[in-house]
């Protein structure tokens, strides 16, 4: 699979821009995608060989690797907001692989357990190695809908809100907040089960969002449990597509992906940000600069 963006070079970047974004991961990726849909040239610097940021992929022995992308949860559903975000940066040429039914193995040991799509079908697996457990399965599932229905909608209504306005919503959505967000996974888990091996297999997803269930906020696991309780997806054509895909947008307002050269400096003019300069000494002038190196 070919590298997503071109080698860069003096003559590309000598053209004349309306934006200028440093760094190709989602999120310049993203913003260079509306802009280039809102009638905007864009450019996109990436040091790196290839643009796309986790991606990305790489090739070895004739077999392609994905660096960060495992699955996507919700994108099967073609009024989901995720699917739509996609649709839009990607003008619907994405296009995605509903996964098996089983989309996570926890294996403790000589024990595995399966996840499966579908909030009875995960909870009449789960009962099969946990037959006892009924009522506990039950309360977690609920768990994930209100953080999900519930506490999320409260987070970004708090961080939403205008300074002025946010005593207010505070007295809403605090209460909220540090029931969910307040506590770990174990914490919470442990107040519905002390099966300590039926905790570990629920929390067994901890790997996606980073922090061992004694240390992550219940409200954290709760959207990543829940994200992909219907099932995962892939990008046919793998990781890399999506940025694939998103460079045809860009490409289509007359914008570039550049790769393989580092901006050194950001050029300020009367207290402006008004172009960038290369580590080759290139520089390139834009009317809005926009940094996305994380």
């Amino acid at each position: 699979m070919s590298n997503v963006g071109k080698r860069y070079n003096s003559a590309d970047a000598g053209e004349n821009y309306d934006v200028i974004i440093i760094g190709s991961g989602m999120g310049g990726l993203t913003t260079a995608s509306l802009l280039s849909k809102a009638g905007k040239k864009v450019l996109v610097l990436e040091q790196h060989y290839t643009a796309g940021g986790f991606t990305h992929s790489y090739s070895r022995k004739g077999y392609e690797w994905d660096v960060g992308l495992h699955y996507i949860g919700d994108v099967h559903k073609p009024n989901s907001p995720l699917r739509i975000m996609y649709d839009l940066i990607t003008d619907g040429n994405l296009k995605w692989a509903y996964m098996d039914e089983v989309y996570d193995r926890i294996i403790i040991q000589d024990n595995e357990y399966k996840f499966k799509a579908g909030a009875e079908n995960f909870k009449s697996e789960i009962l099969q190695h946990f037959p006892g457990e009924g009522e506990a399965i039950d309360k977690y599932l609920r768990l994930l809908t209100e953080v999900n229905y519930l506490a999320m909608p409260a987070f970004i209504s708090e961080r939403m809100t205008p300074e002025f306005f946010s005593g207010v919503t505070s007295l809403l959505t605090q209460p909220i907040l540090k029931k969910y967000f307040g506590q770990t996974t174990l914490q919470v888990l442990s107040e519905i089960t002390s099966n300590q091996k039926l905790i570990s297999v629920l929390t067994g997803q901890w790997g996606d969002y980073g922090l061992p269930p004694s240390r992550s906020s219940f409200a954290m696991h709760a959207v990543v449990a829940h994200h992909y309780l219907d099932g995962g997806n892939f990008p046919v054509g793998g990781a890399s597509n999506i940025a694939r895909t998103i460079e045809k947008v860009i490409n289509k307002s007359g914008g570039k992906i550049l790769t393989g050269k580092k901006v050194d400096e950001i050029l300020i003019k009367s207290g402006k940000a008004v172009g960038v300069r290369i580590e080759t000494g290139d520089e390139i002038l834009a009317g809005q600069i926009v940094s996305a190196t994380g």
